[in-house]
């Protein structure tokens, strides 16, 4: 399979279907994660379409620095704060549905080494819905932070650049968010008990 650096090239020597190929590649990681900000599909749809728009005509004269997917997500970050600034909305108005939901399989795996104690071992259904309200009750930094993390699966360098923070404030909002989410589950009736490892490498 072709890197999004080769696409990129041909796509700067006139090759359409490279640009394609990278809307194909990107476009459901984009909405997903413009979504769970502005929680709004037709909205969020709109603005992945602004944000291939304007890499698309800006592409050509794109000279990297950094990876295709950081200058992408950047692109779609500056849109999403201008639509919530002009609409003067506050992120994540709606819920997140939990069953499905790439918050929930991020869960998952940031949670897979977590002890549930038993008394405390209520269903799965309820500890994916805990999970997603305590995500939606995170600070606007944190959750942006988290999402670029564990719903992307971008680098700390990565959503460094994107959000236009240092790596260290990067790994301050993470280990904040878990902090945070694990306090979320003790008060909402769970005793959780992080595996010190992961939590070390959020």
């Amino acid at each position: 399979m072709l890197s999004d650096e080769q696409l990129v090239e041909m796509f700067k020597m006139g090759d359409e279907k490279a640009f394609d190929e990278l809307y194909e590649r990107y476009r459901l990681k984009l909405y997903c994660f413009i979504y769970r900000i502005v929680g709004e599909r037709e909205q969020s749809l709109d603005l992945v379409q602004d944000a291939f728009l304007s890499a698309y005509g800006a592409l050509p004269r794109w000279t990297p620095r950094a990876k295709f997917s950081t200058w992408l997500y950047t692109i779609a970050v500056n849109k999403v704060r201008t639509h919530l600034r002009m609409a003067h909305r506050r992120l994540l108005e709606r819920p997140l549905e939990a069953e499905g939901s790439p918050l929930g399989l991020a869960f998952e795996m940031q949670f897979e080494s977590t002890t549930i104690k038993p008394e405390a071992a209520y269903d799965k259904d309820r500890l994916v819905e805990t999970f997603i309200s305590g995500v939606k009750a995170l600070p606007e930094q944190q959750r942006k932070v988290f999402i670029l993390r564990h719903q992307s699966g971008l680098k700390l360098g990565e959503i460094a650049e994107i959000l236009g923070i240092k790596e260290g404030s990067v790994k301050a909002h993470l280990f904040k968010a878990v902090a945070n989410l694990l306090s979320h589950f003790k008060n909402s009736g769970f005793d959780l008990a992080l595996d010190q490892r992961r939590s070390d490498s959020v």
